[in-house]
């Protein structure tokens, strides 16, 4: 067990860390904040997670939407709209956010 978290914990240092640290730059940038920012790492985990979804989830994509196929053109329209949809919101958010509908606060989002 501990030799497969070790290798667990390198893989990750090699493979997503590199990935992880630089849309941490990026997002950061955009969102005119530091890449340690508890909103930018948000957004990574968001974007890591759309990405894992259409990566891990083929048999369930596979039962909601049958016609998809994932050939390498739909992988560019999948990478496409994740890029367009983060983008959207990383420039819309901003770091003031929208005021919540629920208690007026400003919104983390």
């Amino acid at each position: 067990m501990i030799a497969s978290a070790r290798r667990t914990a390198a893989a990750v240092d090699v493979v997503l860390r590199p990935v992880y640290d630089r849309l941490r730059e990026i997002a950061g940038a955009i969102l005119k904040l530091d890449p340690e920012h508890e909103k930018t790492r948000l957004c990574v985990h968001s974007i890591l997670g759309q990405v894992a979804h259409f990566a891990h989830s083929r048999q369930m994509l596979g039962l909601l939407w049958p016609e998809m196929k994932m050939t390498p053109a739909q992988r560019g329209l999948v990478a496409e709209h994740i890029t367009q949809f983060t983008l959207a919101y990383l420039r819309a958010g901003g770091p003031n956010g929208r005021p919540s509908a629920a208690n007026g606060n400003p919104s983390p989002y």
